[in-house]
């Protein structure tokens, strides 16, 4: 049921009049529990206590804010004494940027008594006065008509807005803002012809302004004030703001403070998601629903949207629970239960006893007890605070819930078409909205029982506020501009069945319809929050929030719009130095490697090559500054230039000992590419690269404390993970973080660097959910109940392998050959006899649909699975390449089944290998050379020579990785499988050949491997290049994977992959 929830429901609130609220922590500095603070009795330490407690990031925040807050307040009094004199616009601008920066909290009173001003500037003349104070007057709750107050004087006879306004680029963003609060009624034509004017002429004058103002006006244009979260605007308002040239005392405090409250609000945020992500691994649904969605960041992105202040940070915690469990449900009625547990299900939640689940399945009782006791603990709260207990209400707000899942059920069971009404009433329910805004509603005080009883009440009498952003969500989503869930949408959508009561409308038609809805949720709701105001301010805010954030969740198209912006942008500043290449060497290199490192240099590769051929690089080379000459050295390597170590750089910065220059010690972005060179061994220059390592990696360490704390992690980051060794795409999120500390930053390498990480994020989660609904359907998982079913961690693997929007498809696949790999280790290990396990090699061989006749049923499956996956695979590139190869694909099936019958018969004789025959042995049952294969293939490298190499003789760029994994898996920093190493390891049979080792002088033994297979590998992707650049960098990639996947901590969690996972793909 891909209903709402696939949207994740909403969280809200922002707003009340309450004193801000921080952990105590923040407020005092200290450790304690507690600190509720009253801003306006908020007092800096005195100069005593400010020599004994330690300023600590959120203390010097609060002291900022405290600074902030007291400047503000005194230029505000200034100003409302000098009001009349002034007309008022300075105070209207002033409240509308204390607005804008989401800091009007603080200033309730001084806000309220200004808005008279309000008036007298609504009959103005001036278009900015007066659709700011027509906006500013509405969202306060007082009753102006768009036309007859304000909008009828700036039109003509015609009724068309006048063209001499076309010019008053203020007065115009202004007209477009106010477009937006339309509450239907004689609004709703001038203000549509309000947004038609002032967007064509924005439009066109963009080309005309200056950048800041263009980029100011063309972010309004595509994210209009009224519609968006005001946490997002208040980030590029600011920018903005900083930006002018004639910026008043007013403007500086309030950026200040803006400034201030944001970084604490990112503090307090980043505390909340850390709980929450706990108390989700705690709970252990993910792994006990493996199918279940597990997006922590994205439901509590949902509550840290719509519950903004400070002082609710306790809510966005429970809230973000609440979240949670309403996927999972959703998950559990889509994805694992029959009707039969669905209806017992629905029937536990509305008995709500700690005994109703005692007959559920073991995946719904859990969820159950999930529910109860969050719930229960939201009510306890509730009646703390306010002296209500909501329990009852929220026990029947979860039953509708489950009843709207059951209806849903039922639909697709009978295969009942409703009509599109009848699913967008029911769409409403399980969208999660009305749940989730029960609690939000208790939780923020409302104790008035019959209001509460109305919005949990029957579908057909939601109040307005809470069942218009649940329309707009529910229609967002079936739009089609967010496909979130594995169902593919079977349970049709508002679009399906509307075409199926219209059959003469095209898609087109219904789209436009649907948009239309939404655009009269909107008049709705804005009705709701402005005119009749039925609830408190604080949960009609909230209302609005989630309605504002439904648009971020579900709009992915404007990724693609800066992902061409910054493309734009980045070639015209790469021409730029160009030009002047010869007098700014540096530059263009530190430029390149900024690409590479953000993971955009593939867009780039004509004017890298430009660069890399030009004189300055080897001109750097032979620099006397340790930075230029490293970092040339690392390029033109990695570029396959020719280039020496010691004789062509660090020799110059060695003594006569050969030892490192003391003098090198302090330069630290010389000592980072120092140590970024140090892993680039491609033999014959270990001795002086094992100096290189050992001197900046000792350097680095010691300086971290007295660095400054953006260039302290960033340095801490370089050590833990050296560039050379690591995953490009995590190493590019940190040191995209670190650019945004510097003073002086490329924005446009950055903005498009964020466009392409969002773009990427979205189209791995779809591959993911691709690859599931595959291996759901597949069944092995259920027939094989021994095999490890680990879809993500597969994923990861094809994800890391093979980078790039190009890739997608390939991703897909390459990441189903992976599982069966997986599968068919398990049969070999834990499922089959000898003579099975013969039987299963032989049909591999034959490789025919009738080749498995005579298996047991799991290999039966395994196999079809096997010769229809490859056999697709095979299809593809013939489609794609104009060689089908299928052959080679199918022989290196079977070199991997010979490997496995090869362990099964050293296991079944108790025949001990030497640790050189099972290293060899290992390679090929590592399913390396086997995923290569096929990654090959893919990728057009499919002649009969390279293939029958690849497979045949494993050449260095396949063995290096293969070997890699093997030592690793080996090292026993990963026992991942179900069998505890039956069939021994590397480290086993070393030390039954030298027993006078140790176990810790046989891993040591197994890093100088590891160590050696790297500089092989590097020798092949650096020197010889006998592939093609993009299966040398499959290849790079696959080697940096390994560590992560097999790095466990001491509860054999995997945190690094767990990291990695959460930062590229949840």
């Amino acid at each position: 049921m891909e209903l709402a929830m696939s949207a994740a429901p909403a969280r809200a609130f922002s707003s009340t009049v309450e004193p801000l609220l921080l952990p105590a922590s923040m407020a005092n500095g200290g450790g304690r529990r507690g600190g509720r603070l009253r801003v306006d009795s908020f007092r800096p330490p005195s100069a005593a206590a400010s020599k004994t407690l330690p300023l600590t990031d959120d203390r010097r925040l609060n002291l900022q804010l405290h600074e902030g807050l007291t400047n503000v307040r005194v230029i505000l009094h200034r100003q409302r004494r000098r009001q009349k004199s002034a007309g008022g616009r300075e105070m209207m601008v002033t409240v509308d940027n204390l607005k804008r920066l989401c800091i009007d909290h603080y200033f309730e009173e001084e806000i309220h008594s200004a808005m008279g001003a309000c008036m007298d500037l609504l009959h103005s003349d001036d278009l900015f006065d007066a659709t700011l104070a027509f906006r500013l007057m509405r969202e306060a709750g007082h009753h102006v008509s768009a036309a007859d107050d304000v909008l009828r004087r700036f039109t003509g006879d015609g009724g068309e807005f006048k063209l001499a306004l076309s010019k008053d680029i203020r007065g115009l963003l202004s007209l477009h803002d106010m477009s937006h609060l339309s509450i239907g009624g004689e609004d709703q034509e001038i203000l549509s012809k309000a947004k038609e004017f002032s967007r064509k002429h924005l439009a066109s004058a963009i080309r005309h302004l200056q950048p800041s103002l263009a980029r100011y006006v063309r972010q309004s244009l595509d994210h209009p004030y009224h519609l968006n979260l005001m946490q997002y605007k208040a980030r590029h308002h600011l920018s903005y703001l900083q930006s002018l040239t004639n910026r008043d005392d007013i403007t500086t405090a309030m950026e200040e403070l803006a400034a201030a409250e944001f970084q604490l609000n990112k503090l307090l945020h980043q505390k909340e998601m850390q709980e929450i992500t706990r108390w989700w691994m705690d709970l252990g649904l993910a792994q006990e629903i493996p199918v279940a969605r597990d997006q922590v960041l994205k439901w509590y992105m949902w509550c840290m949207a719509c519950l903004q202040r400070g002082s609710f940070s306790r809510y966005r915690v429970e809230m973000t629970k609440i979240i949670s469990l309403v996927y999972v449900v959703d998950d559990i009625f889509d994805l694992v239960g029959t009707q039969e547990e669905l209806s017992l299900f629905a029937e536990a939640i509305k008995q709500w006893t700690t005994a109703a689940a005692d007959s559920l399945p073991s995946c719904m009782r859990s969820c159950y007890k999930a529910i109860y006791t969050v719930t229960n603990e939201i009510a306890d709260r509730a009646e703390k605070g306010h002296g209500f207990n909501p329990g009852n209400h929220l026990m029947k707000a979860w039953a509708v819930l489950f009843d709207g899942f059951m209806v849903e059920a039922k639909w697709l069971a009978t295969d009942q078409v409703p009509t599109a009404e009848e699913y967008l009433r029911n769409g409403v329910i399980t969208s999660g909205v009305p749940l989730t805004l029960a609690h939000a509603l208790v939780l923020l005080g409302h104790d008035d029982a019959d209001r509460v009883n109305e919005a949990l009440a029957d579908d057909h009498i939601i109040p307005s506020v809470i069942s218009c952003p649940a329309k707009i969500l529910r229609l967002w989503d079936d739009l089609g501009s967010a496909k979130d869930e594995a169902q593919e949408g079977v349970d049709g959508s508002y679009r399906d069945f509307y075409l199926l009561e219209n059959p003469r409308c095209n898609r087109g038609d219904a789209e436009a319809h649907m948009r239309g809805l939404i655009a009269k949720e909107w008049e709705e709701l804005n009705r709701e929050c402005f005119c009749r105001r039925t609830f408190s301010s604080a949960f009609t805010q909230a209302c609005l929030n989630i309605a504002r954030m439904v648009g971020v969740m579900y709009s992915y198209n404007k990724e693609q719009r800066l992902l061409q912006e910054g493309l734009t942008n980045v070639h015209k500043i790469l021409h730029q130095q160009h030009r002047h290449q010869k007098s700014a060497g540096r530059e263009v290199m530190v430029a390149i490697d900024n690409l590479k490192r953000l993971c955009i240099d593939h867009y780039f590769e004509e004017e890298i090559q430009s660069a890399m051929d030009a004189a300055c690089t080897a001109d750097l080379l032979h620099s006397d500054d340790l930075l230029d000459a490293t970092l040339s050295f690392r390029l033109m390597r990695e570029a396959g230039h020719d280039v020496s170590a010691a004789d062509d750089v660090l020799r110059r910065f060695t003594d006569g000992a050969g030892e490192f220059k003391l003098s090198l010690s302090k330069d630290i972005r010389g000592l980072l590419s120092l140590h970024d060179i140090s892993h680039l061994n491609i033999g014959g220059e270990e001795q002086i690269l094992s100096k290189a390592k050992e001197f900046s990696s000792k350097h680095l360490a010691s300086a971290i404390r007295y660095l400054e704390p953006g260039l302290a992690n960033y340095v801490r980051q370089s050590l833990d993970h050296p560039y050379h060794l690591s995953l490009m795409q995590y190493k590019a999120r940190h040191h995209l973080s670190y650019l945004q500390t510097l003073p002086t930053r490329d924005t446009a390498m950055e903005e498009l660097a964020v466009a392409e990480f969002q773009l990427n994020k979205m189209l791995h989660q779809k591959e993911m959910q691709e690859v599931t609904r595959w291996w759901m359907d597949l069944g092995l998982a259920q027939e094989i109940p021994v095999a490890r079913d680990q879809v993500m961690k597969w994923y990861m693997w094809s994800m890391t392998a093979l980078q790039g929007s190009s890739f997608s498809k390939y991703r897909v696949d390459i990441t189903k050959i992976i599982s069966l790999v997986y599968v068919v280790d398990d049969i070999f290990d834990l499922v089959g006899t000898p003579e099975e396990l013969s039987l299963f090699n032989e049909a591999i061989k034959q490789w025919n649909s009738a080749a498995d006749g005579s298996l047991p049923s799991c290999m039966r499956s395994c196999y079809k699975a096997i010769y229809t996956i490859t056999n697709d695979i095979a299809d593809m590139a013939e489609k794609e390449h104009g060689l089908n190869p299928i052959d080679h694909l199918r022989k290196a099936w079977a070199v991997l089944f010979d490997g496995f019958m090869v362990e099964a018969k050293w296991l079944a004789t108790d025949q001990v290998p030497t640790a050189e025959e099972y290293l060899r042995n290992g390679a090929i049952t590592s399913g390396v050379p086997l995923t290569f294969a096929h990654i090959f293939v893919l990728l057009g490298n499919n002649n009969d020579e390279n293939l029958e190499s690849v497979i045949d003789h494993m050449p260095p760029i396949v063995s290096c990785p293969a070997k890699i994994l093997r030592l690793w898996d080996d090292l026993g920093s990963a026992e991942d499988e179900a069998q505890e190493g039956l069939d021994g390891s590397y480290r086993d049979f070393y030390l039954m050949e030298n027993p006078k080792c140790s176990p810790g002088d046989a891993e040591a033994h197994m890093r100088s491997l590891i160590a050696r297979e790297w500089e092989e590998l590097n020798r092949e992707c650096f020197s010889r290049r006998t592939f093609s650049s993009s299966i040398r960098q499959v290849c790079l990639n696959a080697a940096r994977m390994i560590s992560v996947m097999y790095s466990y901590d001491k509860e054999q969690r995997l945190v690094a992959l767990e990291e990695y996972a959460r930062m590229l793909l949840l």
